[in-house]
């Protein structure tokens, strides 16, 4: 995995950052560095860096730069890790690290198709639990999402695959 193909990422989906503080806060470069050294050899089949909208105390952000909690997630042929941030909304700084897991992919245990409507048409989104890791994901998070997923259909063939491989 290339680091310019995590800052892609991450600048798609958190550069409100740069723009709200005349800069990256400096502790990107190092979380993308860890992300780095860590998935190292590896090739990313799925990024997605994201925020969340619900905040702690029951308001909305509507920004990256007004969320309390961003995360980063990464699957590779072998590897799925996420990476959850706790920040101090309007801040300049990225905050502390929560959660930092790596599991391998054959710990997946479950895999859910979401649909609902038409929504076939915009590409497929899906639901997965990973032994080891705290919460389940929807990959990509919304139908808005910034993540890199290439061809969704063989995606989730692979991940079918890992969940039902001896």
């Amino acid at each position: 995995m290339e680091v310019a193909e995590l800052q892609a990422a991450m600048e798609r989906a958190w550069g409100g950052l740069e723009h709200r503080h005349n800069g990256y806060p400096r502790a990107i470069d190092k979380l993308l560095a860890r992300i780095d050294l860590w998935l190292d050899g590896e090739d990313a089949v799925f990024i997605e860096f994201g925020w969340d909208e619900a905040r702690a105390d029951g308001s909305t952000a509507f920004s990256v730069s007004e969320s309390d909690r961003m995360w980063v997630t990464v699957l590779t042929e072998r590897f799925a890790l996420r990476v959850v941030i706790g920040r101090q909304p309007d801040s300049a700084y990225l905050g502390s690290v929560r959660d930092w897991t790596l599991v391998e992919r054959r710990k997946l245990v479950e895999l859910e198709p979401l649909m609902s409507g038409n929504e076939w048409e915009r590409g497929l989104r899906f639901r997965v639990r990973f032994e080891g890791l705290a919460e389940t994901l929807e990959m990509p998070s919304s139908w808005d999402s910034t993540s890199s997923v290439g061809d969704d259909r063989a995606f989730f063939r692979s991940l079918r695959d890992d969940l039902y491989a001896e």
